[in-house]
């Protein structure tokens, strides 16, 4: 299976669908990859593109514990099919005596542990050959990028900032807000 390494670009809002789409983007060429996905996780994949600490582990940071609890490391994650528009993915762990595991995932878990430990992305060249139409209007229905989630992820964050008595990060996050709000 030929791989093909993506990042994620941002989040949409599909009005058409009233749901979300992450959209990938091909790190060495041009094409863009949506996988739709529901608003919880779109918020989770919004956390974690903007690195937001939350007060407690949430169930991602949870996964991430446990796997370096136990030793093993994400080497990556793959984008391995398209079913009745269903993408699947597989995690791909690594033990210290090199031994690989793959672990069945859905797409935006997988995006999400990519995101929070900074490894690859790869989607099956086979699959992008694939993509539907009603996969690829997605993108052109690509105004509203998610800032709402951002920008209520950012302010939780300024409040407990300033109630730790932070103002260096708290003037920091003020900023972040102010960007996305102009």
């Amino acid at each position: 299976m030929k791989l093909v390494e993506f990042l994620v670009s941002k989040i949409s809002y599909y009005r058409s669908n009233k749901s979300y789409a992450v959209v990938l983007k091909e790190i060495n060429g041009n094409r863009r990859l949506p996988i739709m996905l529901g608003s919880y996780e779109a918020h989770s994949i919004a956390i974690a593109m903007e690195s937001i600490d939350t007060q407690r582990p949430l169930t991602h940071d949870l996964l991430i514990n446990a796997l370096q609890g136990v030793g093993l490391n994400l080497k990556n994650v793959t984008i391995e099919r398209c079913e009745e528009d269903i993408f699947f993915s597989t995690i791909n762990i690594v033990s210290p005596s090199l031994i690989e595991k793959h672990i069945d995932s859905r797409p935006s878990d997988a995006i999400i542990l990519a995101l929070k430990l900074q490894c690859p992305i790869f989607v099956n060249e086979h699959l992008l050959c694939k993509i539907n139409k009603n996969q690829l209007a997605i993108l052109d229905d690509d105004q509203n990028i998610i800032q709402s989630t951002k920008i209520e992820s950012l302010e939780n964050q300024l409040q407990k900032a300033i109630d730790r008595e932070d103002y260096e990060i708290a003037a920091k996050l003020r900023d972040k807000i102010k960007f996305f709000n102009d």
